[in-house]
């Protein structure tokens, strides 16, 4: 899924099958845990919602268990690399990561 496959020699093709079936096997309570943190989110910081997206990252490979990557902000935008660099939105953004992972525990 990563554009630029050259830059990751070691994501063949034998790697990106298995990393596809790692990623579909869990792919329902990921998308449960990102929906989770994603409405936190939402209701701490009162940012707009991009929704929640399925991708094959690398970052994610070989992760045998729900997985999911929070986006906080941009820091190509200005008002959200302020936002990023403000320890309370920080705080509202960890706030919205740990209760998600406590409904995620008691969910499944």
């Amino acid at each position: 899924y990563e554009e630029q496959m050259h830059d990751y020699p070691e994501l063949g093709d034998e790697a990106f099958i298995l990393l596809s079936m790692a990623q579909a096997q869990f792919g329902k309570e990921s998308e449960d845990i990102a929906a989770m943190v994603l409405d936190g989110m939402q209701t701490r910081t009162g940012q707009k919602s991009r929704g929640v997206d399925q991708a094959g990252f690398y970052v994610l490979m070989g992760a045998s268990m729900p997985a999911i990557l929070v986006e906080g902000g941009f820091i190509s935008n200005a008002k959200e690399e302020r936002l990023v660099r403000s320890r309370e939105y920080q705080e509202k953004v960890a706030e919205s990561i740990v209760d998600a992972i406590e409904q995620f525990v008691r969910k499944y």
